[in-house]
């Protein structure tokens, strides 16, 4: 359960799909749904910005219902619904969705206040609905491959995780939540990775450093000691770097190009099994859509999972 199959049947998916938001993550997510799920029934999509289907094939348009508010739809025919509208809607969104008995994802940052988490969470497990926190790399599989390689007696990973000026992901320019820390948001990404890595353990915070747009930060996961730094806006190119100590092994993991991975054991090139990079958004999604009980086997990016993040973050702060 915690590891999605590689060979996964997208076609299988046969139902409407809710989208809430008409900006960067929605377009990104609109064009996952359109290249991936073709069988999907019917894509609604609550936002004011029309734009956002204007590239689109008719065919596809066809499927397509772009509606101001929650109120112009019957949410009866909802079984999933994805959140990518402002950060700061975030919560209220979840909050009036989840209501209405529907699975939610929602793009990180989940929620700005602690006790937002709180209620979300006991409102999944009330209304025994789905809430999934966005967090690709939760799904990322080289670094299944990767934890094989790695001793955790003694371990250390240092993180560097950097974005430049100007940034354009998916073709679209980056803009970033100027209300919210960078390393608050970086945190997230990392959180996932360990999660692969090492599976959930207990997190123990050291020190941190703490800045509008750069930050860095020392805590360990279970046993394994933890840095992080980050930055944005200070760079010329993106920095996705690892560095593991490990007993007798020093390995190095890039992964700042979406088309590969780059590893070393010390100093000599390893091949990556898993040849999906960065490439991991449809994989989620497939989790989040195929997945329909609330249940106690839950997957690594449900809400249930991230007491021990939102313990760092209230640290951090």
């Amino acid at each position: 359960k915690n590891i999605p199959l590689i060979n996964l049947k997208f076609k299988k998916i046969k139902k409407n799909v809710l989208v809430v938001g008409g900006g960067r993550w929605a377009n990104i997510i609109l064009n996952e749904l359109i290249l991936n799920f073709k069988n999907i029934k019917t894509i609604f999509i609550i936002t004011k910005n029309k734009n956002i289907i204007k590239k689109l094939p008719t065919e596809i348009v066809k499927k397509i219902s772009i509606q101001s508010n929650l109120n112009n739809i019957n949410l009866k025919q909802i079984t999933h619904a994805i959140i990518v509208n402002k950060n700061s809607d975030h919560f209220l969104t979840a909050k009036k969705i989840i209501k209405h008995k529907i699975n939610i994802l929602v793009e990180k940052p989940l929620v700005y206040k602690i006790k937002e988490y709180e209620i979300l969470k006991k409102l999944s497990y009330k209304k025994r609905k789905l809430i999934h926190v966005s967090t690709p790399f939760f799904f990322a599989y080289y670094f299944f491959y990767i934890k094989k390689l790695i001793n955790t007696d003694n371990a250390e990973l240092t993180f560097e995780w950097h974005d430049p000026k100007n940034d354009r992901r998916h073709g679209i320019l980056k803009k970033y939540d100027k209300s919210l820390n960078y390393l608050e948001d970086t945190v997230y990404h990392i959180y996932g990775i360990l999660n692969c890595l090492f599976g959930k353990k207990k997190i123990t915070y050291v020190s941190s450093k703490n800045f509008k747009d750069h930050g860095n930060l020392i805590f360990r996961y279970g046993e394994v000691k933890i840095n992080l730094n980050c930055s944005r806006n200070q760079n010329k190119k993106r920095i996705r770097k690892i560095r593991i100590n490990s007993i007798n092994k020093i390995i190095k993991v890039n992964y700042s190009d979406d088309e590969k991975v780059i590893l070393t054991l010390n100093r000599k090139k390893k091949n990556i099994i898993f040849n999906f990079c960065q490439k991991t958004l449809k994989y989620q999604l497939f989790n989040f859509l195929n997945t329909k009980k609330y249940s106690k086997n839950y997957c690594l990016n449900d809400i249930r999972n991230f007491d021990n993040l939102f313990y760092l973050i209230k640290n951090i702060r």
